[in-house]
């Protein structure tokens, strides 16, 4: 579902960047707010979504898309509420499992390793 990587690792994906819309992800983006015009703005969306529903439809849709092959890296979380937080990693999740399913699309969630204990934690509070 979601990919952990090294440091080094990640950094060799942004050098090589071909054929990728490149988003990266860090906590300088700040609030519910930042982070769905961060993305929005990457991926070139003809919506303006300014709630966590809206955006979901804008991320799990992509249709306006000519070649959508897109890495979200996340160097780092944003700097979210915890309740924010829990919604923006189930929207990636939920968003993930369509995407799999619905070719042409190829976008591909990535974490830090140093990530991986927090996200997977998020995940599990979402499935209680």
């Amino acid at each position: 579902m979601f990919y952990y990587y090294s440091i080094k690792c990640i950094l060799e994906i942004l050098r090589q960047n071909t054929n990728y819309t490149l988003i990266t992800i860090d906590k300088s983006i700040v609030g519910k707010r930042g982070i769905i015009d961060h993305i929005e703005k990457a991926i070139q969306s003809p919506y303006i979504r300014d709630n966590w529903d809206g955006f979901e439809e804008a991320i799990g849709d992509l249709c306006w898309m000519e070649d959508p092959h897109i890495k979200i890296i996340h160097l780092e979380l944003p700097s979210l509420s915890e309740k924010d937080m829990a919604i923006y990693l189930g929207i990636l999740k939920d968003a993930y499992k369509y995407w799999s399913m619905a070719p042409p699309l190829d976008v591909e969630v990535i974490f830090t390793d140093e990530l991986k204990i927090t996200v997977e934690n998020f995940l599990l509070k979402l499935n209680k």
